[in-house]
């Protein structure tokens, strides 16, 4: 996203007003853009055609509200990064973050011995539903 920065701030540690008038500049521009890069489309149609021929089935949603965040442990040129697509630029939700999310809602609707077992004072392993649902 560097590469978008029309300007650079100062270095200094006491310039942080063009530091954050810079980003936010950069945040505005990006949320700007609503259309989808070119070719993507295309490679999308040819995604979802592939799954249905292997016989997955999937289903698109959309995200209206929720607290989800995803690749905030990588590195970026913003403070907290995301995960985007290498080719065509648009975030994506790796499985892995799928299955984080899928064993947080699980824990919180099964809860009990059957996703934590009690070992000691304070100290829980992961439950038989839990070894089954996300692997040992």
């Amino acid at each position: 996203m560097d590469k978008y920065i029309k300007y650079i701030y100062s270095a200094r540690k006491d310039d942080t007003e063009s530091k954050g008038e810079s980003k936010g500049n950069l945040f505005r521009e990006l949320a700007s853009h609503q259309e989808s890069p070119p070719g993507y489309e295309d490679f999308f149609r040819r995604y979802e055609e592939a799954l249905s021929q292997a016989g997955a089935t999937f289903a698109t949603f959309e995200i209206k509200d929720s607290r989800l965040v995803i690749g905030l442990g990588q590195e970026g040129v913003t403070e907290t990064s995301m995960t985007w697509h290498h080719t065509y630029g648009v975030p994506v939700i790796p499985a892995t973050a799928i299955k984080g999310l899928m064993s947080h809602f699980a824990a919180q609707r099964l809860g009990g011995e059957a996703w934590f077992q009690k070992i000691a004072e304070g100290k829980t392993q992961r439950g038989t539903a839990q070894k089954v649902l996300f692997g040992d």
